[in-house]
């Protein structure tokens, strides 16, 4: 009995912060493109991006991933964040994708102006021809799609924590106003 009343209160939490959620317009989704790079530059040996604090995702990756460590694109995003291109500036490349299948720049590299400077223009096109195999290669398409369940936990705990916080407002004035953001 006391299991079931306990059971009936959690799921009375979980349904009012899922309302409280929704009545912000913020919407939260998993974006593919930003998966991929953290990846390939996971893989590379970027610090910032081995910090996973869920180690079965963290060794599921590992486990399916590792045997494209010597893939080509690996190493040139290893040489790449040796000459600086890190932290937010991979996000910037991924952001400015149009999808993971045909990995196109939104704008061409000379004209990505919001593209962070640290990309080597130059390097571009080949670095997306080989993102472009490596997807191909791994399967990375399809390791995602079978990760939505996971994906959609995410979008969930991170709405419900948006909503609780009250930072809406914060996030309007900061940097205007939007209601989708990827994570």
């Amino acid at each position: 009995m006391i299991k079931k009343v306990w059971m009936i209160l959690l799921l009375c939490i979980l349904f009012a912060a899922v309302i409280r959620a929704e009545e912000t317009g913020i919407k939260i989704k998993a974006d593919a493109r930003v998966e991929l790079m953290s990846l390939i530059f996971k893989l590379a040996g970027a610090q910032e991006y081995n910090r996973c604090k869920l180690p079965e995702y963290d060794n599921e990756v590992k486990q399916y991933f590792s045997k494209f460590q010597d893939h080509s694109v690996i190493k040139m995003a290893a040489t790449l964040r040796e000459d600086g291109v890190c932290f937010d500036a991979v996000m910037s490349m991924a952001v400015h994708l149009n999808n993971t299948v045909e990995l196109k720049l939104i704008v061409p590299p000379e004209n990505a102006v919001e593209l962070d400077k640290r990309w080597p223009r130059e390097q571009i096109p080949e670095f997306l021809g080989k993102v472009r195999d490596f997807v191909q290669a791994s399967n990375f398409n399809e390791f995602f799609d079978r990760h939505q369940v996971f994906y959609q936990a995410a979008e969930n705990s991170l709405t419900q924590i948006i909503a609780n916080t009250g930072i809406v407002p914060w996030i309007d004035q900061y940097i205007g106003q939007t209601n989708v953001f990827r994570l």
